[in-house]
């Protein structure tokens, strides 16, 4: 992981890094999760792109997710991300 932000609304968080794909390394990835609200099956959503090309989810037209719940905790003092990385 190389960063992790605030996305467009309150609710969005968007993740980055770095990937090794089939053992490959040098491809970075991003991920967008959106918390919607509870139960979060059906209207929460998730979205992965990679620099190979993939991608899937919510921004690529696949909707919401069919299943689970993705919740955003408060952030934690206690636990304080390695330098250089930073968390709203």
């Amino acid at each position: 992981m190389t960063g992790y932000f605030l996305g467009a609304d309150p609710e969005e968080r968007v993740i980055t890094g770095t990937a090794e794909v089939n053992g490959v390394p040098g491809f970075t990835y991003k991920v967008e999760v959106i918390d919607n609200g509870e139960p979060g099956r059906g209207i929460d959503a998730f979205s992965i792109s990679v620099s190979n090309g993939y991608a899937a989810g919510f921004e690529y037209g696949d909707g919401p997710i069919a299943g689970g719940n993705i919740q955003l905790h408060k952030p934690n003092p206690s636990n304080t991300p390695p330098p250089p990385l930073t968390c709203p």
